[in-house]
């Protein structure tokens, strides 16, 4: 048998090309060694939350409010209003004027989103049978 070294063998009757060498560039390894770059991470940049980020996030979110509300009903692109700030899934200072709404919509997108992958499903079920 003719070995190919660029093949390997998967599982026991496959043949799959195996993948280039990593090469990298020298402008990547340069980059990787300056500390001004370090911070800039996608994790930083989360935690600073600059306006345009806010403001990219919010138009977002607005979008996909505004999708679910034509397909499904019970959604409202305001709702995005009060994830501006902090982002959703994080928390709100005690003294946040959107808190008591904040709490409501943080219900109900679960609570739309479990109707509606339950009413697609049903639907789903009923043309398979």
């Amino acid at each position: 048998m003719v070995r190919n070294p660029t093949l390997r063998i998967v599982g026991a009757q496959h043949l799959a090309p195996s993948p280039p060498p990593r090469r990298r560039h020298s402008a990547i390894v340069a980059a990787a060694k300056d500390p001004r770059l370090k911070k800039r991470a996608l994790t930083n940049l989360y935690n600073e939350r600059p306006t345009w980020l806010k403001v990219a996030h919010l138009e977002l979110d607005k979008a996909v409010l505004a999708a679910y509300a034509v397909t499904a009903g019970d959604w409202a692109k305001d709702w995005a209003e009060v994830w501006f700030d902090t982002g959703a899934g994080q928390p709100l200072p005690a003294n946040f004027p959107l808190i008591s709404k904040r709490a409501e919509v943080d219900r109900k997108v679960p609570e739309n989103l479990l109707r509606l992958n339950l009413s697609r499903s049903s639907e789903t079920k009923a043309k398979n049978s």
